[in-house]
């Protein structure tokens, strides 16, 4: 039922239409809704109508708009300006398809209505019937080049179709030739918003005062704010120039939060989205920690939904070594993005670094898998061929760099040397194997291959760390020292230079290292029974880089037949390290029950290139003279002589040969070759075949310690490695060995030997390494079997 409207005098009638035309549009409405306008049929009445439609649109009240359209369509009285206020209004609500009827039906009245014609063809641009709206919107444009609308309508259609920057250009065209209509400024603040030109829209905006809402200025404010944290992460002159853009970006977000906290609760939204933007410049800035700690109080204010917010607080958590918490990030992110979206392949390499740090490397191999699955080539708007898939390309590195993690080095190197040949000139792949190379202990061949990488871009960071580490492990120290400097000043906050700069600081610590053994349960004629041995030096921090004196001191102890012995040694010397080059010399003082001894040393070994070194010692009172010996007042001399051969970390051999000269006038040779070869490699086990062939031979066999006349010791072993527990630089693992041989002396015939063994080994922060190792050997001497129980352990501590 409708209520009867109080009557009104035409003049208060008339009063409220002026108060509506001047945006007061509440009284007249009031009025206007209580009339039943279908009880009235005459042209006055009917006037009411067109009244009430019109200024419920000018209100932007749709939804009433529409309501009186679906209940007095049937009116005779329908004018064309309240069938555009329908159409408009129908367009509002996304009802294209009757929208697009009704402005045609009012075009047939009125043909020359420009508002009807711009609000036909922008309905049609909606709708997405693009190929009928543009050319009708450039038809326009042609005929009435002097009026703005068509600009505007044009422009509009552009945007539609994707075609941001012939907008832009369209309107940028209008502006100068109408440089005070407001309409014409606002749709050239949106449009330079849209594609990037946030900071001259925002000053588009000021000249401009009142022309946004506050709103709208905020979200400008933003997005030009937004700009210049892109800029930060684009190559620059210097890495400082690039921090400078970045710190004046958050400057200014802190000034606009400090505004906006003022302004609660109309900013509240503003301030959020400010909060989340400013995520993107802290991580130019490298603060990660602030990063994490930001995204986690965002969090709990409310969920985050952005892939790009959760990918940034991900690669946060990645840079705190926290992967635990970067993997739901990283997983969250992709399950918000879409096949196609570029943004998906970063998430999907960051899931996977997350995935290796924590070693899940199953699903690291699945995620990359997944991601190279993508097409190599891309269609990108405006190109009028397929374009390279550069992300693709970052997926396959990342594959490949997979196998490195996982301990598959060999088939790493294969994989990275085959995608080079295909992109030389990518400066990444490069460094990538170098890196392998590194991880296959080729020292030399990563130089060789970052050299090659130099000439693309020779102040790359990555490159130059990877060019601190190479030189690192070349004992390259005035190189590495340079280079560590270098990165350390102008990235500091990189984790890669924090890692080579940590190792720098390393090799710069004194060292302390502790190594000895103690038999369990034997008696043999060697070393005695409860015998066992300790020896501890301690070496300063390097002097002029290479060289560095070092002192210690020992004892060595075993009770044989014939009496106990007590072996006690203390020790000076200086150390060489230098590219290719290794040399150290001492001097010891020396007591065991014959008074005190000076004893000398010198040992020198000599790299050849990435496979081959050459190396031996001298020494005048060797500390390798049998206990038994020592108890009996015979010291010996010794010369040995060494060859090694390194094919990679899964294979080496070397060859001794050396003599000792004993007080007795007996003389000693002994010939040896030991070697490895991984049999088996998964990223936490790897098995290895050991290799151990050892002869000597002695010019006297009747002295009061062990000297066969001539013996062969074949002693080959499977060794058993698996890692516990691996986090960074935090290393635990257990080795199990196991052996059977054959020892053949002269008069005695040959007889079998066997070896058992358990340990294990912890690596922790690049200071702290020490093993333990129990040992069970079962072999003759002089044709009486003996069994022997060890202990072996070894320390190395840096401070």
């Amino acid at each position: 039922m409708s209520i009867p409207a109080a009557p009104v005098t035409p003049q208060h009638y008339e009063q409220l239409i002026h108060q509506a035309r001047t945006g007061e549009h509440d009284a007249a409405l009031d009025y206007l809704r209580t009339l039943d306008h279908g009880a009235h049929r005459s042209d006055g009445q009917a006037n009411r109508l067109r009244d009430h439609v019109l200024i419920a649109s000018w209100a932007g009240l749709d939804d009433e708009v529409i309501d009186l359209y679906q209940r007095y369509a049937q009116d005779r009285h329908w004018t064309p300006d309240m069938l555009g206020a329908a159409a408009r209004a129908l367009r509002f609500r996304h009802h294209w398809s009757q929208a697009e009827i009704l402005y045609a039906r009012a075009m047939q009245a009125a043909p020359q209505d420009p508002q009807l014609r711009a609000g036909h063809i922008l309905t049609q641009a909606d709708a997405g019937k693009l190929a009928q709206a543009m050319p009708l919107a450039r038809t326009w444009l042609a005929q009435s080049p002097d009026a703005p609308l068509p600009h505007l309508v044009l422009a509009y259609v552009q945007s539609q179709a994707g075609q941001d920057y012939d907008a832009w250009h369209t309107l940028d065209l209008a502006h100068a030739r109408w440089p005070d209509d407001r309409q014409i400024i606002t749709a050239l603040i949106n449009a330079m918003q849209t594609i990037g030109l946030s900071v001259p829209a925002l000053a588009l905006a000021a000249s401009h005062p009142g022309l946004l809402d506050a709103a709208a200025h905020r979200d400008l404010e933003l997005d030009a704010v937004a700009g210049s944290v892109r800029l930060s992460s684009l190559p620059t002159r210097s890495e400082t120039e690039r921090f400078e853009i970045a710190d004046r970006a958050l400057q200014r977000y802190d000034r606009l939060l400090a505004d906006w906290s003022r302004q609660l609760p109309e900013t509240q939204d503003a301030m959020r989205r400010a909060r989340l933007d400013r995520l993107d410049a802290l991580a130019s800035r490298l603060q990660w920690r602030a990063v994490a700690q930001e995204y986690e109080a965002l969090a709990a204010d409310a969920a985050i939904d952005s892939p790009y917010v959760l990918r940034l607080a991900g690669s946060a958590y990645l840079e705190l070594r926290q992967p635990e918490h970067a993997i739901p990030c990283f997983e969250q992110a992709l399950a918000r993005l879409t096949q196609d979206d570029e943004e998906r392949m970063l998430a999907e390499l960051g899931l996977f670094y997350a995935l290796v740090e924590t070693e899940d490397f199953e699903r690291a191999y699945a995620v990359v898998a997944e991601a190279n699955r993508r097409d190599t080539r891309l269609s990108i708007a405006g190109q009028p061929e397929l374009q390279p898939n550069a992300r693709r390309l970052d997926t396959q590195l990342a594959t490949d760099m997979a196998d490195l993690y996982a301990n598959a080095t060999d088939r790493a190197v294969e994989k990275l040397e085959a995608l080079l040949r295909r992109a030389p000139g990518n400066q990444h792949l490069h460094i990538a194997l170098a890196e392998s190379h590194r991880a296959r202990m080729w020292p030399r061949h990563a130089e060789r291959r970052l050299k090659i990488a130099e000439a693309l871009a020779p102040r790359d960071i990555p490159l130059m760390t990877g060019q601190g580490l190479t030189a690192l492990e070349l004992r390259e120290w005035r190189q590495t020292d340079m280079l560590a400097a270098e990165t350390l000043r102008r990235d500091p906050d990189s984790w890669p230079v924090k890692r080579l700069n940590r190792l720098f600081d390393v090799y710069r610590k004194a060292e302390l290292r502790i190594s000895g053994h103690r038999g369990l349960s034997n008696d043999s004629p060697v070393s005695g029974n409860g015998d066992y041995s300790v020896d501890a030096v301690i070496y300063t921090p390097p002097i002029d880089y290479d060289w560095r004196a070092f002192a210690g001191l020992g004892r060595a102890y075993g009770r044989f037949e014939e009496g106990n012995i007590g072996y006690d040694w203390q020790r000076a010397g200086v150390e060489r390290r230098s590219r290719d080059l290794w040399l150290e010399g001492e001097i010891s003082r020396n007591s065991y029950g014959q008074g005190h001894r000076t004893g000398l040393r010198l040992a020198a070994a000599y790299d050849l290139d990435d496979h081959w070194q050459l190396g031996g010692e001298a020494a005048l009172l060797a500390r390798d003279t049998p206990l038994r010996a020592l108890r009996n007042g015979i010291r010996s001399n010794g010369l040995s002589l060494f060859a090694r051969w390194l094919g990679s970390e899964r294979q080496q051999w070397r060859m001794e040969v050396g003599t000792n000269h004993f007080g007795d006038g007996n003389q000693r040779y002994r010939w040896a070759l030991t070697g490895q070869t991984r049999l088996y490699t998964r990223p936490h086990v790897s098995i290895d075949a050991l290799w151990a062939l050892e002869a000597s031979r002695n010019s006297q066999s009747d002295t009061p310690y062990y000297s066969p006349r001539a013996d062969l010791d074949i002693a080959p072993a499977l060794q058993v490695s698996h890692i516990l527990y691996r986090r960074y630089e935090t290393v635990w693992e257990q080795v199990f060995q196991a052996g059977a041989g054959a020892y053949v002396q002269r008069d005695y015939g040959t007889a079998a030997t066997g070896l058992i063994g358990y340990g294990q080994r912890l690596r922790m922060h690049d200071v702290f390494e020490a093993g333990l190792m129990v040992t069970a050997t079962s072999r003759p001497y002089d044709g009486v079997r003996e069994r022997e129980t060890h202990i072996q352990f070894d320390l190395n501590y840096r401070f």
